[in-house]
């Protein structure tokens, strides 16, 4: 079976908890160099933060081999077939962004993965502002919480002491 090449533009906690550290057979997700980073690095060097639309944004001018990319929180701006799992809204760098409306309808942004029900009913509130784009937008996103491995097999495993705490 051919291994799925997935690229990613970081592989910091929320990609290995979310996606990259996941134990999928058939799957390498490999770090890929943007051309955003390089201008968020200035911006970074200059004024002493990053720039919310270098973060959020992707473009690599056709540079990687890659079947499919998965961002975090970051919108993919090739034609190349694209995945985005969000925490809050997106386009992160600025929720009300039709550029990043335009780009999450997108033939080539497959799904848009939520890490929980509230960032769903989140990215609604702001998918009322461009009614036009939140039909396509809506179909799109899928509520998957982050993997967690089984550290127990029942309760009768977990140790108790005298007081139990919330």
């Amino acid at each position: 079976m051919k291994t799925l090449v997935v690229g990613t533009n970081q592989l910091a906690y929320p990609q290995l908890r979310n996606f990259a550290g996941l134990p999928f057979k058939n799957v390498e997700v490999r770090k890929v160099r943007d051309l955003f980073k390089a201008f968020d690095y200035v911006h970074f060097k200059i004024l002493g933060r990053n720039h919310r639309w270098f973060q959020n944004l992707y473009f690599d001018a056709g540079l990687h081999s890659v079947d499919l990319f998965h961002f975090w929180n970051a919108i993919n701006l090739t034609n190349k077939p694209w995945v985005v799992t969000f925490e809050s809204f997106l386009p992160a760098f600025n929720p009300t962004s039709e550029f990043g409306m335009k780009h999450l309808v997108k033939d080539s942004c497959r799904k848009i993965i939520a890490i929980t029900h509230r960032a769903v009913a989140i990215e609604k509130y702001y998918l009322a502002l461009h009614p036009r784009y939140a039909e396509d937008i809506l179909r799109k996103i899928i509520v998957h919480k982050p993997y967690q491995e089984t550290q127990i097999s029942s309760f009768d495993e977990k140790p108790l002491g005298d007081t139990f705490i919330f």
